[in-house]
């Protein structure tokens, strides 16, 4: 029996065929951007603009970035109303 298992199994892979490459062109390297901060203070000032149900609220905010582990945030309620300033120094955040 092992002398008809023999041929038949070298037969059978001689049979497979074999993979050609692939053809086409290689696709432009899509690499992400580097997420890292240049080095240096920025300074950024936005609109903000917040609603949930009933409850609406906007106004203006500031974050002053030093990276790489520092920032802080100010938001002002237009009109006068209100603010609020968060601030992050390494692992440690305070609001």
């Amino acid at each position: 029996m092992n002398k008809l298992i023999a041929p038949a199994l070298l037969a059978t892979m001689a049979c497979v065929p074999t993979a050609s490459p692939l053809k086409g062109v290689l696709a432009p390297d899509r690499s992400l951007p580097s997420l890292a901060l240049p080095p240096g203070h920025r300074h950024v000032v936005f609109k903000w603009d917040y609603q949930e149900g009933d409850i609406a609220a906007r106004g203006d905010g500031s974050v002053r970035i030093a990276p790489p582990d520092s920032a802080r945030l100010d938001f002002f309620l237009g009109g006068g109303l209100g603010a609020g300033a968060t601030v992050l120094i390494g692992d440690s955040l305070r609001a």
